[in-house]
C-alpha cells in the first residue's frame, strides 16, 4: 500500500526554485532515505510531504498521504487528512516541545487525538515513550531540563504517540552519542518491522545503511539520483552522491602548548558534580559522553550562561561564570558556538549582519570591513552570502551552523567551545568545516573544545579526548592512545556503539 505520493512536487520562493519537478512514493513498512547536502532541499521536502511550507513558500503538484490529496486543502483539513497517516520530526526537536509545560500532559493531550479513554491515552503515551528510549519518568521534566539527546527523542515521542502509519524524520540521529543512536536505530527498525514506513532526510550514512530500502539524492532542489539502498550506496553514478557517501577527508591539527583553560570542582545542580578538566593550549580537545552527560551544560558554563560553583581559569586567570560580570574583553576571549544554532538568531533580522556583528562589538571593526569579514568566511565555509542576507528562517540547519560557527570565529577569541557543529552536516561541508575551523584557530591561536559525537570525523582531528560520564570528566588522553586503548568503560562503550536501556532506567 502506497503511503506518500509525491507527484512533479515544486517548491518555490519568488523566482528562487527551492524543489523542481519530485515525484517519489513510500509503501507500506518500507524506508526511503533522501540525501543531500546542507540546503538541498531535504527540510523543504520533508515539510512538503506534509503539504506544509515554510513562509513564503509556494508548493505546486500533488502530495497525497493514504490515496488524500494534501496540497490545496485549508489547514484544518491538513490536520484532519494527516492524522494517524503521517507524523513529523523536525530538524529542531525545541520547537516541537513547550518550553512552559511538562512533556508528560502534552503527550496525553496528542494521545487524545486517537484515544478517547484515560487508560489508553495512558497506554500510548508509556508506549511511545519506550519506543523512543525514554523512561515513563522523564515525561514528569520540562524541555529545559533534557540535554539535546532527550529532547531530541522526546520529539519522536510526541510524532509516535498519535500512531501514525509514515514517519516523516528530518535528521532524528543528529546530537546522539553512538550508544544512544544505536539504540534509536534499533527500534525504528522495529517500527518498520511492525508496518510503519520511515521517509528519512538525513546526512547520517550509518543510519542510511541501517534502515533504508530506497535512496533518493537531491542537489539543488532537483532529484538527481534515485534507487535501492544496495546498489546506489555500492554504485552510486551521480558525482553529487559520490561526494556524499564518501568518508570526510583527515584534517590536519592545530599545534598544541601549555594549559589554556582549567575547571576545578564545578558543580550545577543535578548534572555537573565536581567536575575537572584540563584543556591545552592551542590544541583540540574533543569532550564525549552519552547523552544527559553534562557536555552541553559545561559548554553553557564556559560560555557565561549557565552558573556553577568552582572555579574557571583562561590562561591563568579567573573567569566569572556569570556572562554579566565578564568585560567585553573576556567575552570576546570565550565564545560558544550552541548546540541548536536556530535559536541563538534573532528571527526577523538578516543573518549576514547578525554574524558581522561580532566583529563590529567585540573588535570594533567598522560595518564594510565586518560584513566583508563575516561574507568571506561564509564562504570558505560553503554557505552563499547572498543566501545568508535573509532571515535564518529561510537558512537550513547545516546552513546555520556555519553561519554559528563563522559568527564566533569573527570574534578572533583564545577559546572556542563548539557543540555538536558536524552534526546537521553531510561529509564534504563537514571536512570543508574542519578545514576552515583548523586554520582559523592557527591564525588566531584559538584553543578549540569541540562537544561532539561523530568519533569518526573528530578523533582524527583532536589533540586530546575528555569523556564525561555522570556530571565527571572520567578520562583525559592523549587521542591516539584513547583510541588505541578505550582505557575507561564509558569511552570504549563510547567507540562501540550499543543497546542502552531507555534512559532514566
Amino acid at each position: 500500500m502506497t503511503l506518500l505520493e509525491l507527484t512533479e512536487l515544486g517548491a518555490s520562493t519568488g523566482e528562487h526554485e527551492l524543489l523542481s519537478g519530485i515525484s517519489l512514493a513510500v509503501q507500506e513498512g518500507s524506508v526511503l532515505a533522501v540525501l543531500g547536502e546542507s540546503g538541498s532541499g531535504k527540510t523543504t521536502l520533508g515539510l512538503a510531504a506534509l503539504g506544509e511550507a515554510a513562509n513564503g513558500v509556494r508548493l505546486t503538484g500533488s502530495v497525497r498521504a493514504s490515496g488524500t490529496e494534501l496540497l490545496g486543502r485549508n489547514a484544518s483539513e491538513r490536520v484532519r487528512a494527516r492524522a494517524g497517516a503521517l507524523g513529523h520530526l523536525p530538524q529542531d526537536p525545541a520547537s516541537v516541545l513547550d518550553p512552559v509545560r511538562r512533556c508528560g500532559p502534552v503527550l496525553r493531550e496528542l494521545a487524545g487525538l486517537r484515544n478517547s479513554g484515560r487508560a489508553e491515552r495512558a497506554n500510548a503515551v508509556t508506549a511511545a515513550l519506550r519506543d523512543a528510549g525514554l523512561a515513563p519518568g522523564m515525561a514528569r521534566r520540562h524541555p529545559h531540563r533534557l540535554s539535546g539527546g532527550q529532547q531530541q527523542r522526546m520529539a519522536l515521542a510526541t510524532t509516535l504517540v498519535c500512531a501514525p502509519g509514515l514517519l516523516v524524520l528530518d535528521e532524528p540521529t543528529t546530537g546522539l552519542d553512538p550508544v544512544t543512536k544505536a539504540g534509536l536505530l534499533d527500534r525504528l527498525r522495529l517500527l518498520t518491522e511492525s508496518g510503519k514506513a520511515l521517509l528519512l532526510l538525513t546526512h547520517d550514512l550509518a543510519a542510511v545503511r541501517a534502515l533504508a530500502d530506497e535512496i533518493a539524492v537531491l542537489d539543488g532542489g532537483e532529484l538527481i539520483e534515485h534507487g535501492p539502498a544496495g546498489e546506489l550506496l555500492r554504485a552510486p553514478r551521480a558525482a553529487k552522491t559520490r561526494e556524499l557517501t564518501s568518508a570526510p577527508e583527515p584534517v590536519p591539527r592545530p599545534r598544541t602548548g601549555g594549559a589554556a583553560l582549567e575547571v576545578r570542582g564545578l558543580r550545577v545542580p543535578g548534572i555537573l558534580t565536581g567536575l575537572e578538566l584540563t584543556v591545552p593550549a592551542g590544541a583540540t580537545t574533543v569532550l564525549l559522553g552519552a547523552s544527559g552527560a553534562g557536555k552541553t551544560t559545561l559548554g553553557r558554563v564556559l560560555a557565561g550562561l549557565t552558573g556553577a560553583r568552582g572555579t574557571v581559569t583562561l590562561d591563568g586567570k579567573p573567569v566569572p561564570t556569570a556572562a554579566g560580570k565578564r568585560d567585553t574583553a573576556l567575552r570576546r576571549a570565550i565564545q560558544y558556538v550552541h548546540q541548536d544554532s536556530r535559536a541563538s538568531f534573532a528571527e526577523h533580522a538578516g543573518t549576514l549582519g547578525q554574524i558581522a556583528a561580532t566583529a563590529r562589538w567585540l573588535r570594533g571593526a567598522n560595518r564594510a570591513t565586518a560584513r566583508e569579514e563575516a561574507a568571506a568566511l561564509l564562504g570558505e565555509l560553503g554557505v552563499d552570502p547572498a543566501a545568508a542576507e535573509r532571515p535564518p528562517g529561510s537558512l537550513s540547519g547545516g546552513q546555520l551552523q556555519r553561519c554559528a560557527l563563522a559568527r564566533a570565529l569573527l570574534a578572533r577569541p583564545r577559546l572556542l567551545v563548539c557543540d555538536e557543529i558536524t552534526s546537521g552536516l553531510d561529509p564534504a561541508s563537514t571536512t570543508r568545516l574542519l578545514r576552515v575551523l583548523t586554520a582559523a584557530a592557527e591564525r588566531s591561536a584559538t584553543t578549540l573544545l569541540l562537544i561532539g559525537h561523530d568519533l569518526d570525523t573528530l578523533l582524527p582531528f583532536a589533540d586530546r579526548v575528555a569523556v564525561l560520564d555522570a556530571g565527571r570528566c572520567v578520562e583525559e588522553a592523549d587521542a591516539e592512545r584513547f583510541a588505541a586503548e578505550q582505557t575507561s568503560a564509558p569511552g570504549a562503550a563510547l567507540m562501540r556503539g550499543g543497546l542502552p536501556a531507555p534512559e532514566g532506567q
